[in-house]
C-alpha cells in the first residue's frame, strides 16, 4: 500500500512539472513573439516618421516656391504696369506728331495753290509785259521814223538844227515840242495858217497818247518787280516749310522705329530673362531676397528709361488726356496687365494662361503635390521657349 501511494505521488509530481514546463515554453515562446511584434511596430513607427519629416519639408520647399512664384508674379505686374504706362506716354507722342504731320501737311497745301495762283499770275504779266515790250518796240519804230522825217524836214528847211541823243522820253517829247514850234516858225513863210494849226493838232495828239502808254509801261514795271518780290518770298518760305516737313518726317520714322525695336528687344529679353529666374528659383540657386532685389533694380532702370523720354514730350490737350485716361481704366477693368501687354502676341499670352492657370488650381484646392516635378517644368519651360523664339522670329519677319 505505501509503495502504491508512493508511486502516485511520484507521478502527480511529474505531472504538474511537465504542465509547468510547457506552460513557460508557452510563455517564452508568446514572449518572443510580442518582442518580434514591438521591433516591426517599432520600425513602422520610425518609417512614418521619416515619412512624416520628408513629407514637412517638402510642404516647407513648396511652400517657399509658391512665395517666391508669388513675389516674381506681383514684380512682374509693376513691371507691365510700368511699361504700359509708357507705351501710352509714346502713343501721346505719335498722335501729337500725327497732328503736326497733318497740319504741316495742310499748310503746304496752302503754300502750294498760292505759288500755283502766283505763278499764273506770273504768267500773265509776263504775257503783258511781253505785250508792253512789242508795243514799246512799235513806237520806238514810229519815233525813229518820225526822227528821220524832222531830220530831213529840218535839213531841208535850216541847215544848223541837229540833236544828238534822247536820254528819255520825256526830254525828247520836249524837244519835240519845241522843234515843232521852230518848224511851224519856219514853215509860215511859205505856207498858210490852216496848216500850220493842223501838224501842231497832230503833234501834240501823238505825245500824249505817248505820255500815256509810258505811264502805264512804268506802272506795268513796278507791278511786275513787287509781284517778283512777292513770289521770291513765297518761294523761299516754300522750301523752308519742306525741309520742316522733311525732318519731322524722319524725326516721326525714327522714333516709330525706335519703338518697334525697344517693344521686340524688351519682350524677347524679359521673357528670357524670366524663364531663367524661374527655373534658377525651382532648382534653389537662387533665393527670394536676391530675386526680389533684382527685381527692385529691373523696376528702378524701367522707371528711369521711361522717365527719360517722356521728359522731352510736351503736355498734351484735355481731350488727348480723357480719352488716354478711359482707355486705360477700361483695360484695368476688363484685361488683366499681361493680356494687355500680350495682346498682339498669342504665343505669351497662351503660355502665361496656361502656367497661372495651373497654379492657381493648385492653390485653390490645395493640390501643391500634384504640381509637375521641376525637371518636367524645366523641359517644358525650354520647349516652350524655343517654340516663342520661333514664332517671334516668324512674327518680326512677317
Amino acid at each position: 500500500m505505501e509503495e502504491s501511494n508512493s508511486n502516485h505521488g511520484m507521478a502527480g509530481c511529474e505531472n504538474v512539472s511537465q504542465f509547468m514546463l510547457d506552460d513557460l515554453q508557452l510563455a517564452a515562446e508568446l514572449g518572443k513573439t510580442l518582442l518580434e511584434r514591438n521591433k516591426e511596430l517599432e520600425t513602422f513607427i520610425k518609417e512614418y516618421k521619416i515619412k512624416g519629416d520628408e513629407q514637412e519639408l517638402e510642404i516647407l520647399h513648396l511652400r517657399k516656391h509658391i512665395n517666391a512664384m508669388t513675389e516674381v508674379n506681383d514684380s512682374r505686374l509693376k513691371v507691365y504696369e510700368q511699361l504700359e504706362v509708357g507705351i501710352q506716354d509714346l502713343e501721346r507722342a505719335n498722335q501729337r506728331l500725327n497732328m503736326e504731320k497733318n497740319r504741316d501737311k495742310k499748310q503746304i497745301k496752302s503754300l502750294t495753290t498760292n505759288t500755283e495762283i502766283l505763278e499764273a499770275r506770273c504768267e500773265e504779266l509776263n504775257q503783258l509785259l511781253s505785250d508792253a515790250r512789242q508795243s514799246l518796240s512799235t513806237e520806238r519804230r514810229k519815233v525813229d521814223q518820225y526822227q528821220q522825217e524832222r531830220y530831213r524836214m529840218q535839213h531841208s528847211a535850216e541847215g544848223s538844227v541837229s540833236s544828238h541823243s534822247i536820254q528819255s522820253l520825256c526830254k525828247e517829247q520836249n524837244l519835240e515840242i519845241s522843234k515843232l514850234d521852230v518848224m511851224a516858225m519856219a514853215i509860215a513863210n511859205s505856207t498858210g495858217v490852216e496848216e500850220l494849226s493842223f501838224t501842231n493838232d497832230t503833234m501834240c495828239e501823238r505825245t500824249a497818247v505817248k505820255g500815256e502808254e509810258n505811264e502805264e509801261l512804268v506802272k506795268l514795271l513796278s507791278e511786275m518787280e513787287i509781284i517778283k518780290r512777292d513770289f521770291l518770298a513765297e518761294q523761299q518760305r516754300c522750301t523752308e516749310l519742306e525741309e520742316q516737313l522733311v525732318t519731322i518726317i524722319q524725326d516721326n520714322q525714327g522714333l516709330q522705329s525706335r519703338l518697334l525695336e525697344n517693344s521686340a528687344n524688351e519682350g524677347t529679353m524679359s521673357m528670357h530673362e524670366e524663364f531663367s529666374l524661374l527655373d534658377d528659383v525651382r532648382q534653389g540657386q537662387m533665393c527670394s531676397r536676391c530675386l526680389r532685389d533684382i527685381n527692385e533694380s529691373n523696376t528702378n532702370m524701367d522707371d528711369q528709361s521711361s522717365i527719360a523720354p517722356t521728359e522731352e514730350i510736351y503736355e498734351d490737350d484735355d481731350r488727348s488726356i480723357q480719352s488716354c485716361s478711359e482707355h486705360a481704366s477700361n483695360i484695368y477693368d476688363d484685361v488683366s496687365p499681361i493680356e494687355s501687354h500680350f495682346r498682339n502676341r498669342p504665343e505669351y499670352r497662351e503660355l502665361f494662361k496656361e502656367i497661372f492657370g495651373v497654379l492657381k488650381k493648385a492653390a485653390d484646392n490645395n493640390e501643391v503635390d500634384k504640381l509637375p516635378s521641376l525637371q518636367d517644368d524645366a523641359q517644358r519651360l525650354q520647349h516652350n521657349g524655343s517654340n516663342i523664339r520661333k514664332n517671334h522670329h516668324q512674327y518680326r519677319q512677317k
